[in-house]
């Protein structure tokens, strides 16, 4: 029972540290976006943004209409993660307003950063799918708009 009990303490012990590192990388990331957009640098966005995975998720399957296909070529070729950095660059230089509120971890163990887009037109937030490996490596995969 002893060391049952002793292995369930270890277990939960490595499990926290493990997600303490995660909420760390999480909230310095969601920083050092936010100073990358206010730099108007691309690197790292580009850097950590999948963009394989994200097209995945809307993209049609191979099919046999080429018309289809066509538009699944220009979305790889368009280079998303570029196009969106460049839309809230803009935004910024028009005088708007992008800041990382704050990071969130769902109950499945997900984390997501949050933004917010304030400024003539509105206000508006995002929400950057943050997907990790067993490594602590990470991408994000998706945005919520």
């Amino acid at each position: 029972m002893r060391t049952l009990f002793l292995c369930t303490v270890l277990c939960l012990t490595i499990s926290v540290q493990a997600q303490t590192q995660r909420d760390s990388l999480a909230y310095k990331l969601g920083l050092a976006l936010e100073g990358a957009y206010d730099d108007r640098d691309s690197g790292l966005f580009e850097e950590v943004f999948n963009d394989s995975i994200f097209l995945s998720h809307f993209l049609l399957g191979h099919m046999v209409n080429k018309d289809i296909e066509a538009v699944n070529r220009e979305f790889y070729v368009a280079n998303f993660p570029k196009v969106f950095f460049k839309e809230i660059s803009q935004l910024i230089d028009q005088g708007h307003y992008y800041t990382f509120i704050n990071y969130s971890m769902d109950d499945y163990g997900k984390y997501y950063l949050r933004f917010r887009l304030f400024g003539e037109a509105g206000l508006n937030y995002h929400e950057y799918y943050l997907e990790f490996a067993e490594d602590n490596s990470y991408f994000i995969s998706d945005i919520y708009i």
